[in-house]
Protein backbone atom coordinates (compact mmCIF):
# COMPACT_ATOMS: atom_id res chain seq x y z
CA UNK A 1 0.00 0.00 0.00
CA UNK A 2 1.17 3.50 -0.84
CA UNK A 3 0.00 6.97 0.72
CA UNK A 4 0.75 9.59 -1.78
CA UNK A 5 0.42 13.48 -0.63
CA UNK A 6 -1.00 15.84 -2.65
CA UNK A 7 -2.62 19.33 -2.07
CA UNK A 8 -4.44 18.66 -5.37
CA UNK A 9 -6.66 15.58 -4.39
CA UNK A 10 -6.11 14.54 -8.17
CA UNK A 11 -4.81 11.16 -8.37
CA UNK A 12 -4.17 10.70 -12.50
CA UNK A 13 -1.77 8.27 -13.24
CA UNK A 14 0.83 11.44 -13.82
CA UNK A 15 0.46 12.85 -10.00
CA UNK A 16 1.04 9.29 -9.15
CA UNK A 17 4.04 9.12 -10.98
CA UNK A 18 5.16 12.75 -9.94
CA UNK A 19 4.76 11.91 -6.52
CA UNK A 20 6.58 9.03 -6.62
CA UNK A 21 9.63 10.96 -7.93
CA UNK A 22 9.19 13.68 -5.57
CA UNK A 23 8.76 11.76 -2.80
CA UNK A 24 5.48 13.04 -1.52
CA UNK A 25 4.74 8.76 -0.94
CA UNK A 26 4.44 6.55 2.24
CA UNK A 27 4.64 3.30 1.73
CA UNK A 28 3.34 0.34 4.36
CA UNK A 29 5.33 -3.50 3.43
CA UNK A 30 5.92 -5.67 6.23
CA UNK A 31 4.24 -3.66 9.47
CA UNK A 32 6.82 -0.20 8.40
CA UNK A 33 5.82 2.60 6.97
CA UNK A 34 8.44 4.13 4.93
CA UNK A 35 8.51 7.64 4.11
CA UNK A 36 9.85 11.12 4.14
CA UNK A 37 9.84 12.18 8.41
CA UNK A 38 7.71 14.96 7.28
CA UNK A 39 5.13 12.93 6.13
CA UNK A 40 5.41 10.29 8.38
CA UNK A 41 5.31 13.14 11.19
CA UNK A 42 2.36 14.60 9.83
CA UNK A 43 0.57 10.52 9.94
CA UNK A 44 2.04 10.02 13.47
CA UNK A 45 0.21 12.97 14.81
CA UNK A 46 -3.13 11.80 13.76
CA UNK A 47 -2.44 8.15 14.68
CA UNK A 48 -1.44 8.02 18.50
CA UNK A 49 -3.18 10.43 20.91
CA UNK A 50 -3.28 10.40 25.08
CA UNK A 51 -6.57 10.02 25.92
CA UNK A 52 -6.12 10.10 29.14
CA UNK A 53 -2.80 11.44 31.41
CA UNK A 54 -3.30 11.23 35.38
CA UNK A 55 -0.68 11.94 38.13
CA UNK A 56 -0.50 8.68 40.50
CA UNK A 57 1.92 8.31 43.61
CA UNK A 58 5.00 8.30 41.97
CA UNK A 59 4.19 8.97 38.63
CA UNK A 60 1.79 9.20 35.99
CA UNK A 61 -0.29 7.13 34.22
CA UNK A 62 -1.11 7.45 30.85
CA UNK A 63 -3.61 6.29 28.28
CA UNK A 64 -2.37 6.12 24.85
CA UNK A 65 -4.93 5.04 21.76
CA UNK A 66 -3.45 4.05 18.30
CA UNK A 67 -6.27 5.48 15.47
CA UNK A 68 -4.83 3.16 13.14
CA UNK A 69 -4.98 0.23 11.60
CA UNK A 70 -1.38 -0.89 11.96
CA UNK A 71 0.30 -1.53 15.34
CA UNK A 72 2.86 0.95 16.50
CA UNK A 73 6.49 0.43 17.82
CA UNK A 74 7.57 2.48 20.49
CA UNK A 75 11.12 2.58 21.79
CA UNK A 76 13.02 4.82 24.69
CA UNK A 77 15.79 7.18 23.31
CA UNK A 78 18.50 8.71 24.58
CA UNK A 79 18.07 11.97 26.16
CA UNK A 80 15.19 11.83 28.98
CA UNK A 81 15.23 12.82 31.90
CA UNK A 82 17.27 10.53 33.77
CA UNK A 83 14.72 10.45 37.24
CA UNK A 84 11.95 8.83 34.70
CA UNK A 85 11.38 5.18 34.79
CA UNK A 86 9.00 3.81 31.92
CA UNK A 87 8.68 1.14 29.28
CA UNK A 88 12.16 0.30 27.04
CA UNK A 89 10.01 -1.29 24.07
CA UNK A 90 6.04 -1.31 23.40
CA UNK A 91 3.52 -2.10 20.95
CA UNK A 92 0.58 -0.28 20.95
CA UNK A 93 -1.66 -2.89 18.56
CA UNK A 94 -3.40 -1.15 15.76
CA UNK A 95 -6.90 0.39 17.14
CA UNK A 96 -6.13 -0.17 20.50
CA UNK A 97 -4.94 1.54 23.80
CA UNK A 98 -2.42 0.39 25.77
CA UNK A 99 -1.88 2.10 29.39
CA UNK A 100 1.89 2.79 30.74
CA UNK A 101 3.21 3.97 33.57
CA UNK A 102 6.15 6.71 34.06
CA UNK A 103 7.72 6.32 37.36
CA UNK A 104 9.08 9.38 39.08
CA UNK A 105 9.58 10.48 42.58
CA UNK A 106 9.08 14.32 42.44
CA UNK A 107 5.62 13.98 40.15
CA UNK A 108 3.51 16.43 41.47
CA UNK A 109 6.26 19.27 41.10
CA UNK A 110 5.80 18.33 37.16
CA UNK A 111 2.61 20.61 34.72
CA UNK A 112 3.94 18.21 32.73
CA UNK A 113 6.46 15.40 31.55
CA UNK A 114 8.36 14.94 27.88
CA UNK A 115 9.06 11.61 26.99
CA UNK A 116 11.54 11.19 23.58
CA UNK A 117 10.92 8.23 22.13
CA UNK A 118 11.66 6.34 18.74
CA UNK A 119 8.80 5.07 16.30
CA UNK A 120 10.88 1.68 15.49
CA UNK A 121 8.10 0.87 12.82
CA UNK A 122 7.75 4.84 11.05
CA UNK A 123 11.24 4.31 8.68
CA UNK A 124 12.73 7.79 7.17
CA UNK A 125 15.95 6.36 5.94
CA UNK A 126 17.12 2.27 5.75
CA UNK A 127 16.78 0.77 9.29
CA UNK A 128 16.18 4.06 10.91
CA UNK A 129 13.10 4.83 13.15
CA UNK A 130 11.44 8.22 13.54
CA UNK A 131 12.62 10.10 16.51
CA UNK A 132 9.51 11.90 18.31
CA UNK A 133 8.93 13.82 21.20
CA UNK A 134 5.53 13.58 23.56
CA UNK A 135 3.97 16.44 26.00
CA UNK A 136 1.77 14.92 28.58
CA UNK A 137 0.26 17.34 31.01
CA UNK A 138 -2.33 15.60 33.73
CA UNK A 139 -5.96 15.74 33.39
Amino acid sequence: MAQIFDNNHVKTSEAVREALFEGRTAVYYDHKLIGLEKYLMALFGQSLSAESVIRITGGFSITLKNHTDIPIELSKTVGNDPEMEFFSEITIPAGATRNIAVHLDDAEKRDFIELKLMVDNFLIGPGKGMPVSMIFQPD
